[in-house]
C-alpha cells in the first residue's frame, strides 16, 4: 500500500512538473502581472525612505547604497519623464535640453521605444506599476528566454535548463548591475537571436522563416540600441559563436534555396536601415558622447594580465556568494566584484576530456 500510494505522488508530481512546463509562458503572464499591480520591483529608491524618514517596505533584502546609478540616477530620470509628458528631449535633469532616450534609455513617445520594451510600462502606468514593469518584466523575461536558451543548449533537459536559466536570471553579475548598463537586455537579445536563427534552420516553411527574419532584424536593433560597448561587444563574440555553432549543428537537416538568400538580403537591409535611422535621428548625441573623455575616448585592450591576475580573475566568482552579506570597500565595490557563477576551469577540463575521449575537436 505504502509503494503503491508513493507511486502515485510521484504521478501527481510529475503531472504539476508538466502543467507548469507547458504553460510556462502563461504562469510567467500571471506573475508579471501580480507583481505590477503590487507593485513589486528591486530598485533600490527606498534610501530616500531612510533619507526622508518616512517608512518604506522592504519584502526582501534591503536597499543597496552603493547602487547609486541606480536610485540615484536612473530611476528619478526614468521618473521624471512623467513631468515631461515623455518627450524624447528634456530640460529636467540638467537645465537644457537632454536626449533621453539615447544615451540615458529612458521611457520616451518615440518610435524608438519598440528597441526599448521594457520601458513601455512607464508610458501607461503610475511610477510604482511601470518601474514594476521595467524590473520584473526584464527579470521574468530573462529567466524564461535563460530557460529556453538552456533547452537548446542542453538537448532538451529540462533540469539542466532549469539550472542554467537560475544561474543566469541570479547570477551576482546580473543581480548588482541589474537596473543599469542594459545587461538584462544584452542577454534577452543575444539568447533570443540564438533561438530564432535555430527556430529559422529547423523550420521548411518559408511564412514561418520569413516571420523568425523579422524577428531576428528586431532583436539584433534592440540589441544593438542597448548601448554599452564594455559588455555589448564581448557578449556579441558569444553569441555569434553560439548562432554559428547552431548553423553548423543543423547543416545537414536545414532546407537553403534562393528564397533563403532573399531573406538574408531582407535582414540585412532592414537591420541595417533601423540601426541608421536610429543614429541619424540621434547623430548630435552620438557626436557629443563620442568627443567625451568618458566613455567617448574609453579603451580598454586588456588588464595587464600576469600568472596572478590570471588566477585572481579565474576564481573570482567565489567571492559572489558572500556579496549580500559583505561590503567591499577597500579595493573595489560589491558591483565591480559580481561575476556570473562559471564553475572555472571546470569548464575547460570538462571540454578537453570530452576531446580526448571522441577523438575529435
Amino acid at each position: 500500500m505504502g509503494k503503491i500510494e508513493t507511486l502515485d505522488r510521484h504521478s501527481v508530481l510529475r503531472r504539476i512538473v508538466r502543467a507548469f512546463f507547458r504553460f510556462r509562458w502563461l504562469l510567467a503572464l500571471v506573475l508579471l502581472t501580480f507583481c505590477v499591480f503590487f507593485e513589486i520591483h528591486g530598485s533600490s529608491i527606498s534610501i530616500y525612505s531612510d533619507m526622508l524618514g518616512t517608512p518604506d517596505i522592504n519584502l526582501i533584502g534591503k536597499s543597496r547604497p552603493i547602487r547609486g546609478d541606480e536610485w540615484l540616477v536612473n530611476t528619478p530620470l526614468a521618473f521624471s519623464q512623467y513631468y515631461n509628458n515623455f518627450h524624447k528631449y528634456s530640460d529636467i535633469p540638467r537645465g537644457t535640453l537632454t536626449d533621453m532616450g539615447t544615451i540615458y534609455g529612458q521611457p520616451v513617445k518615440d518610435w524608438t521605444l519598440i528597441f526599448k520594451p521594457f520601458y513601455i510600462g512607464y508610458l501607461f502606468m503610475s511610477q510604482g506599476r511601470g518601474l514594476s514593469f521595467f524590473w520584473m518584466g526584464r527579470w521574468i523575461a530573462l529567466f524564461l528566454i535563460s530557460f529556453e536558451f538552456g533547452l537548446l543548449v542542453c538537448r532538451r533537459k529540462k533540469l539542466w535548463a532549469l539550472c542554467y536559466a537560475f544561474s543566469i536570471a541570479f547570477a551576482p553579475l546580473v543581480q548588482w548591475w541589474f537596473a543599469v548598463n542594459f545587461i538584462a537586455e544584452l542577454l534577452i537579445f543575444g539568447q533570443t537571436g540564438v533561438l530564432l536563427v535555430n527556430a529559422y534552420l529547423k523550420s521548411g516553411n518559408y511564412l514561418h522563416r520569413l516571420f523568425y527574419t523579422l524577428c531576428l532584424s528586431w532583436v539584433s536593433c534592440s540589441y544593438a540600441w542597448s548601448l554599452y560597448p564594455a559588455w555589448q561587444v564581448p557578449l556579441a563574440y558569444v553569441f555569434g559563436a553560439c548562432a554559428l555553432s547552431t548553423l553548423i549543428e543543423n547543416r545537414n537537416n536545414a532546407l537553403f534555396s534562393k528564397k533563403d538568400i532573399a531573406l538574408a538580403v531582407l535582414y540585412i537591409f532592414l537591420t541595417a536601415g533601423l540601426l541608421g535611422m536610429l543614429l541619424y535621428d540621434s547623430r548630435d548625441t552620438v557626436k557629443i558622447v563620442r568627443n567625451t573623455v568618458y566613455p567617448g575616448s574609453r579603451f580598454i585592450t586588456g588588464i595587464g594580465a600576469t600568472p596572478a591576475k590570471f588566477i585572481k580573475y579565474t576564481f573570482s566568482y567565489l567571492w559572489g556568494i558572500i556579496l549580500p552579506f559583505t561590503d567591499f570597500t577597500q579595493t573595489t565595490n560589491n558591483c565591480e566584484a559580481a561575476r556570473f557563477f562559471d564553475l572555472a576551469p571546470l569548464g575547460i577540463i570538462l571540454m578537453f576530456e570530452n576531446w580526448i575521449k571522441k577523438k575529435k575537436a
